[in-house]
């Protein structure tokens, strides 16, 4: 069989239409294994209506997403001299105890772990500092001032 401009263009474009069926059936399989991703944007989303609350209660938003070693930080804010960590959550419902659950003990660590390399390399000027959330549970918004306070076990 001689390969003629007619059968090659042929054969690319049968090869074109499989690799495309594959790259969507891959596309399928990987949503059913590891879930369609719509939780990113939800949890973006919910980190831009906090910072949008937050603003509006007159805080100065100084970072949003940090990430350091160890751990990252929703929102960095400062209100008069009180520089904020702001840890966001956002649950559907209150289904296995809701936002606030969703904090923990290690979660805790890694935020006061970037909150630390946060001060580090900006060096702030601030009097005191403390942890909030900001909390999306079944269409309810609360922000808990001092959410939560770093024990020794964190800062050392």
């Amino acid at each position: 069989m001689s390969r003629t401009p007619d059968n090659i263009h042929s054969y690319l474009v049968l090869l074109q239409r499989k690799l495309k069926s594959f790259l969507f059936f891959m596309r399928d399989l990987f949503k059913k294994i590891f879930g369609s991703g719509d939780h990113l944007s939800a949890g973006r989303s919910a980190e831009r209506e906090a910072t949008g609350l937050l603003a509006a209660k007159g805080y100065k938003i100084l970072a949003t997403d940090f990430r350091a070693r160890g751990g990252e930080v929703d929102i960095i804010a400062a209100s008069g001299g009180v520089l904020v960590f702001v840890e966001v959550k956002a649950r559907r419902n209150a289904d296995y105890g809701g936002a606030h659950y969703a904090i923990s003990q290690a979660k805790r660590g890694r935020i006061v772990s970037a909150s630390l390399s946060y001060i580090k390399a900006k060096k702030p000027v601030f009097d005191s500092l403390r942890f909030d959330a900001v909390l999306f549970c079944g269409g309810q918004v609360e922000h808990i001032e001092d959410a939560f306070t770093p024990s020794e076990e964190f800062l050392f």
